[in-house]
C-alpha cells in the first residue's frame, strides 16, 4: 500500500492476475468519467503513441447507448510478446449513491446488440495482431468514481488481465500495476494544491450525529473515552517548551495528558479537519516526521475511521483520546476551544523510569496535533490588527480621567526608575544591539544588591504614536507571545486606561522554575505624545503557585511623535526597565532579564516600512540632482579636483589586482613612493542611471546600510545640497 495511490494484488497463480487501485483524484466524478471514455482524445493518442511506439489504440462508440468499445495495444520489455487487448466499456450511475458512477469492462463478445460495431472491433484486433505480432488477451474489470465534494472524488479500479500465452505467474504478478496504474495517471493530470484540496473536503463534512443515534459498540467507544476526563482532584500542569498550548497530566495517571488551545475557525470545521486523518496535508507532515505510514485501516460511516500511525519501531502501542470542540462566546463562527485528552500506552517491555518518560513524550507529541491544527486555520495577524486598532482609536479619540491611586502609581513608577539610575557608583554603558537601529544601555551595577538593575532604549519606529502603544498594551497578542516565547495568562481591564495582566518566563536554565509575573499597565496622552508605565503588584485574581517563582518588573515608555518621512508617520520610542526574577539566579541571567525588557526592536520591526522610506528619499534626491544648480565654492571645487587626481595614481602605476568574487566587479590596490597610504580603484556596471547611483551613494542614511559595527553615525554639517560633513564611529 502507497501513497498518494493504492495498490493491491491477488498474485498470480496460472496467466491470469487481478489488481486493484485507489486514490482521491482533485476533480469532480463526471471528469473523471469523461477522460476514461474518451480513450481516443488527441493528449491520449499521443502519449499511447510515445509509449507504446505505433501499437493499436481505438475507440468506437454503440450509438443511442452508454456502450462503446476500446482496444489497446501493448509492447512489454524482454520475451514478452506485444498484448492487444479489447474490452466493451460500459457506464451507469451507481444505485443508492450520492452521485457515484460504475464504468465495467467485458470482452467484446459479451455485447450481443451488434449493430456491426463488434464486427469492426474483431477486425481491428485480428489486424493488430497479425501486423504486430501480438498475443490477444482479454480484460475484464470495474471502475467506481465516488464524489468527496464538488471537485474531488475517489476512483478504484478493480481489474483482471488474461495475458494468454505461457507467461510465468512471476512475471505476471510483476506487470499487474500496469494493469491498474491508469488511476494514478488519472490522478496526477488532476493534481492541485494539498490545502485547497482539504479545505474543499472539510466544507462538505457533515454535521455529526448525537450520542443517541451511534451504535451500541460506537457508545461503548464514546464511553471508555469519556473516562479519561474522571479526575479526583486538579490537573496538574506541565512546562511548555512553547506558548501554543496549554498541557497538563492527570493527578493520578501520569500516562494522561491533556492540551487546551484555541483555533480560528468554526467548531464543524476544526472537527472536519481532525476526522480527515489521512488529508493531503497531515499526510505530509507524517512523512516529514519520519512515520513509516499512516492509514485509515477501516470507515464503518461518515463520523466513524479507524485510523493508525506507525513510526519507524513497529511495537504496537494502544492509545485512546477525547477531544471537545466548544465555540468561542462572541466568536461562535471564526474561534473554537480544542480540548484533546489523550492516554498513550505502549507494549513491550515493562515501565521502567525510562520507558515512562519516552511514553510520556510519545503523549505529548500527539497533543502536538493541536498546534497542527492552530496552525493550519491561524488568522494571527488578522486577529492582532483588529484589537490594535480598537486599541489605537481608544488612544487617539478618547478622553481619558484618572484617579488619584492611578496619578500616583505614574509618579512613583518615574521616581523609582530616575532614583535607580542615579544610585551612586550607577553608570550606564552602551551594549551590543542586534539591532542597528535601536539603541541599548544597561546599568547592572545593583544587581548584586538588590537583584535588579536598570536598562533604557530607544528607536524610531513607522507607525503613529497611536499605533505604536496600542502594540504596546496589546501584551497577549498573538505576535508578541510567539516573540517571548511566554504566555499570558489572563488580562483584567480595570478602564480603557488600566489593565492588570499576569506573564509567564522560563529562564534559559532547565533546572530552575519557571517565573511569573503580574503587573498593572496604564497610559496617558499629553498633546501628541503618550507616556505608558507598568509595575508589579500583588492581586487577588492572581494568587502566587509553588511550582512557579513570583518576579518583579517596572518600565516606563516615552512616545514622541517625529515629521513623517515620505508620508508614513514616524515615533521616537524610549524606554526605561527594571527586572528582578528573583531566587538564587547567577547574576549573568540577571543581565539577561534586563535585557528582555528591550523590547523596542519588536515593535520596530512589527511597523517597518524602510523599503518605502528609502525609495521615496531615493526619488527626492533623483529629482534633486537633475534639476541641481546651485553655485561651488572654490574650496568645494578644490575638494573635487583633489578628488579627480586619486584616479591618475592608477593611470600612472600598475596597481596590484585583488580577487573579488562577482565577475563584473574589478578592483586593485596601489601605493605611491614614500607614502604609507594605500589608494583603492574599483570599477563596475550599473543597470541605472548616473542620477540613481549618485543618489544612492549621497544618501547617508539609508537604512539598508544600518550596520551593527556603527556605535554612531551622524551627519555633523550640511551648508547646501551638494556639500556635507559625515561622522561614523565604529566599533574597533
Amino acid at each position: 500500500m502507497k501513497e498518494p495511490t493504492s495498490y493491491f494484488q491477488a498474485k498470480a497463480t496460472d496467466r491470469s492476475s487481478w489488481g486493484k487501485a485507489v486514490s482521491d483524484v482533485d476533480t469532480s466524478a463526471e471528469d473523471v468519467l469523461s477522460y476514461l471514455l474518451l480513450s481516443t482524445s488527441y493528449e491520449r493518442v499521443l502519449e499511447h503513441e510515445k509509449e507504446q511506439r505505433g501499437h493499436l489504440r481505438l475507440g468506437l462508440n454503440v450509438p443511442n447507448s452508454r456502450s462503446s468499445f476500446q482496444c489497446v495495444g501493448r509492447r512489454f520489455s524482454g520475451a514478452v510478446s506485444p498484448r492487444v487487448f479489447g474490452a466493451w466499456w460500459t457506464w451507469r450511475k451507481a444505485p443508492g449513491t450520492n452521485g457515484a458512477y460504475l464504468v465495467a469492462l467485458s470482452p467484446p463478445n459479451e455485447y450481443t446488440d451488434n449493430q456491426g460495431v463488434t464486427d469492426e472491433v474483431e477486425k481491428a484486433l485480428a489486424d493488430a495482431a497479425s501486423s504486430k505480432g501480438a498475443v490477444r488477451g482479454s480484460a475484464i474489470g470495474l471502475y467506481t468514481i465516488q464524489p468527496l465534494a464538488p471537485t474531488v472524488c475517489q476512483v478504484t479500479f478493480c481489474g483482471f488481465g488474461d495475458m494468454k500465452g505461457k507467461i510465468p505467474a512471476m512475471v505476471m504478478n510483476y506487470l499487474v500495476k500496469n494493469t491498474v496504474r491508469i488511476v494514478d495517471d488519472v490522478r496526477a493530470r488532476y493534481e492541485r494544491s494539498g490545502k485547497v484540496v482539504d479545505a474543499e473536503l472539510r466544507s462538505v463534512f457533515p454535521t455529526p450525529p448525537p450520542i443517541a443515534q451511534l451504535t451500541a459498540d460506537q457508545r461503548q467507544v464514546a464511553d471508555e473515552c469519556r473516562a479519561l476526563e474522571t479526575v479526583v482532584g486538579d490537573w496538574v500542569r506541565m512546562r511548555s517548551s512553547g506558548n501554543t498550548i496549554d498541557t497538563y497530566r492527570h493527578p493520578e495517571d501520569a500516562f494522561v495528558l491533556k492540551g487546551e488551545t484555541t483555533v480560528d475557525c468554526p467548531a464543524l470545521e476544526a472537527l472536519a479537519w481532525y476526522f480527515a486523518f489521512a488529508s493531503r496535508e497531515r499526510m505530509r507532515m507524517s512523512r516529514e516526521a519520519g512515520n513509516s505510514a499512516r492509514l485509515i485501516i477501516a470507515r464503518t460511516s461518515p463520523h466513524a475511521d479507524y485510523g493508525l500511525t506507525t513510526p519507524r519501531a513497529m511495537v504496537r502501542g494502544l492509545s485512546s483520546g477525547l477531544l471537545y470542540f466548544a465555540p468561542v462566546l462572541g466568536h461562535e463562527d471564526e474561534r473554537t476551544k480544542v480540548t484533546q485528552i489523550q492516554n498513550a500506552e505502549v507494549g513491550g517491555a515493562s515501565v521502567t523510569k525510562l520507558i515512562f518518560k519516552r511514553v510520556q513524550s510519545l503523549g505529548l507529541k500527539q497533543l502536538k496535533t493541536l498546534i497542527e491544527c492552530k496552525n493550519v486555520f491561524s488568522r494571527d495577524d488578522e486577529v492582532d490588527k483588529a484589537e490594535q486598532d480598537v486599541l489605537a482609536a481608544i488612544i487617539r479619540d478618547s478622553p481619558q480621567t484618572y484617579s488619584e491611586e492611578e496619578r500616583d502609581r505614574f509618579t512613583r513608577v518615574l521616581k523609582n526608575l530616575d532614583a535607580a539610575a542615579t544610585r551612586p557608583g550607577s553608570e550606564f554603558k552602551y551594549m551590543p544591539s542586534p539591532d542597528s537601529f535601536v539603541t541599548v544601555q544597561l546599568n547592572t551595577n545593583g544587581i548584586a544588591d538588590t537583584g535588579s538593575g536598570v536598562g533604557r532604549a530607544t528607536t524610531v519606529v513607522d507607525a503613529s504614536v497611536d499605533e505604536c502603544v496600542a502594540w504596546e498594551l496589546a501584551r497577549t497578542s498573538r505576535a508578541q507571545l510567539k516573540m517571548y516565547g511566554g504566555r499570558n495568562e489572563a488580562v483584567i481591564r480595570v478602564n480603557e486606561h488600566n489593565l492588570i495582566y499576569t506573564f509567564e518566563m522560563n529562564l534559559p536554565i532547565s533546572s530552575f522554575r519557571p517565573r511569573d509575573f503580574v503587573q498593572a499597565i496604564m497610559w496617558r496622552k499629553r498633546g501628541d505624545d503618550v507616556t505608558v508605565v507598568a509595575e508589579s503588584l500583588d492581586h487577588p485574581g492572581f494568587p502566587m503557585r509553588p511550582e512557579y517563582v513570583r518576579g518583579s518588573a517596572t518600565s516606563h515608555f516615552e512616545y514622541k511623535k517625529l515629521p513623517s518621512l515620505g508620508g508614513i508617520p514616524q515615533t521616537q520610542v524610549t524606554l526605561r526597565g527594571s527586572a528582578d526574577v528573583r531566587g538564587n539566579v547567577p547574576k549573568r541571567f540577571q543581565k539577561a532579564g534586563v535585557a528582555r525588557f528591550m523590547r523596542l526592536s519588536f515593535m520596530r520591526k512589527e511597523f517597518d516600512a524602510s523599503d518605502a522610506i528609502d525609495a521615496g528619499s531615493s526619488l527626492r534626491l533623483v529629482t534633486m540632482i537633475q534639476n541641481h544648480d546651485e553655485p561651488y565654492t572654490e574650496m568645494e571645487e578644490e575638494i573635487l579636483r583633489d578628488g579627480q587626481a586619486q584616479f591618475a595614481v592608477f593611470g600612472a602605476q600598475k596597481g596590484k589586482e585583488l580577487k573579488i568574487s562577482l565577475p563584473a566587479v574589478k578592483a586593485k590596490l596601489a601605493f605611491k613612493a614614500g607614502d604609507s597610504r594605500a589608494f583603492g580603484f574599483v570599477t563596475t556596471t550599473v543597470q541605472a542611471s548616473p542620477e540613481q547611483v549618485l543618489a544612492l551613494m549621497w544618501d547617508f542614511g539609508k537604512r539598508f546600510r544600518a550596520s551593527t559595527d556603527n556605535l554612531e553615525k551622524n551627519i555633523d554639517e550640511e551648508p547646501n545640497a551638494h556639500n556635507k560633513l559625515l561622522f561614523n564611529k565604529k566599533k574597533p
